[in-house]
């Protein structure tokens, strides 16, 4: 039934003979409408940056704060700084794929069966 109504569309594409104004017209509606979109992302852009980025340079501060006061605490009690870079860069990785456990909690998998039903038909609504 798609194929067919595909082929039924460029048929009678094929039928019609614009005039050059309505060419012109409909470029000029699209170049618009693409200036339009541009913009709209421009000052969504702007707006984003203005609102995250105060909040991202605390959090950054912090984070440094927490990881020099972290780091001194385990140069004096024996530990050499690469071990606890490596440290660090695998808390961080873990926690980036999703994997958090704190305590001896049992921590559920990211990727149940209904998490991935959910993503699944996130996913096709989209498309």
């Amino acid at each position: 039934m798609g194929l067919e109504m595909l082929q039924l569309q460029n048929k009678m594409v094929g039928q019609l003979h614009p005039s050059s104004f309505q060419m012109q017209e409909t470029n000029a509606r699209l170049g618009v409408g693409l200036l339009a979109m541009f913009f709209y992302l421009l000052v969504g852009a702007i707006v984003f940056v203005r609102i995250e980025a105060p909040r991202e340079a605390l959090e950054l501060e912090a984070y440094i704060e927490f990881r020099d006061y972290w780091t001194q605490r385990m140069v004096r009690a024996g530990f050499d700084e690469d071990e606890i870079d490596r440290l660090f860069a695998n808390v961080r990785d873990a926690a980036l794929n999703g994997i958090w456990v704190e305590k001896n909690v049992t921590n559920e998998l990211n990727w149940s069966f209904g998490q991935a039903f959910f993503f699944s038909g996130t996913l096709i609504s989209t498309v």
